[in-house]
């Protein structure tokens, strides 16, 4: 992914990093769609791939967001 991070993204590297440790593997759907909103914009590979973990295959299309289909393909990345 692109670009510098400006210093406003840095707190959702952590929040990413937390994500993808597990630590929000159990939380409800209002938590999930906040953490979402925080990081979908950020071209961050660690931050996408907790976006990814956030809204794993099991979580119905209706809430799936289009960041986390590949533009190419509509294909799930997972």
């Amino acid at each position: 992914m692109g670009g510098q991070l400006t210093p406003d993204c840095l707190p959702w590297l952590t929040v990413a990093g937390a994500v993808m440790a597990g630590f929000y593997d159990d939380i409800d759907a209002t938590t999930r769609e906040s953490l979402s909103i925080g990081m979908r914009g950020i071209e961050d590979e660690t931050c996408q791939s907790a976006l990814t973990r956030l809204w794993p295959k099991s979580v119905p299309d209706k809430h799936r967001r289009s960041w986390a289909r590949k533009e190419n393909d509509g294909e799930m990345r997972i």
